[in-house]
């Protein structure tokens, strides 16, 4: 991999986890209210691209049915599921539609 690679890597990386490690953390610690405000403020974000609007709604349906909230967690499953398949096919979409179906 060459340099450039790597550096466009690591600051997709970085940007990935600045985004999301603070509800991430929420989460983790059960402050579940917060995590979901979080995970909802990303969500009016302009810039953000199919892959995070995925794994935003995951975190969301995660957090809903921790808060005993089931039904808006299936319908952020759900709008995890839509965005998925609108995305070209690989081995990564493959693996992030199994982990959505088995949270449904």
């Amino acid at each position: 991999m060459s340099d450039e690679n790597v550096t466009a890597t690591t600051t997709s990386v970085e940007k990935y986890n600045d985004l999301f490690s603070q509800g991430d953390l929420w989460f983790w610690k059960c402050e579940y209210k917060k995590a979901k405000e979080h995970f909802q403020t990303i969500l009016n974000q302009p810039s953000l691209n199919l892959l995070d609007l995925a794994r935003c709604y995951s975190s969301l349906g995660a957090v809903n049915a921790k808060l005993q909230n089931y039904e808006e967690a299936l319908n952020n499953y759900h709008e995890q599921l839509d965005i998925l398949l609108k995305l070209d096919m690989s081995e990564q979409k493959e693996n992030n539609i199994a982990k959505c179906n088995m949270s449904i």
